[in-house]
């Protein structure tokens, strides 16, 4: 992965779906509690749709979470 996450990168009650090239990443929120109750064939649409703006369908998408980062800034 070419960048580190951080706080901010996370929108309060969401998780965020990160796809990296090595070189340029791309960041797409989902509300948490969606993301918590989606069946599997609804998040790999949504991975899908996190790799659309890459060109790449094949790159890794990692799922950023609010315990990964910390809390939100003034939260």
């Amino acid at each position: 992965m070419s960048h580190t996450h951080n706080a901010l990168d996370i929108p309060p009650d969401c998780v965020t779906l990160c796809v990296d090239d090595g070189t340029r990443w791309w960041h797409a929120p989902v509300a948490a509690i969606a993301w918590e109750v989606a069946p599997e064939e609804v998040r790999k649409a949504w991975r899908g749709l996190a790799r659309r703006p890459s060109g790449d369908n094949t790159l890794p998408v990692t799922v950023v979470t609010r315990e990964d980062v910390g809390p939100y800034p003034g939260a």
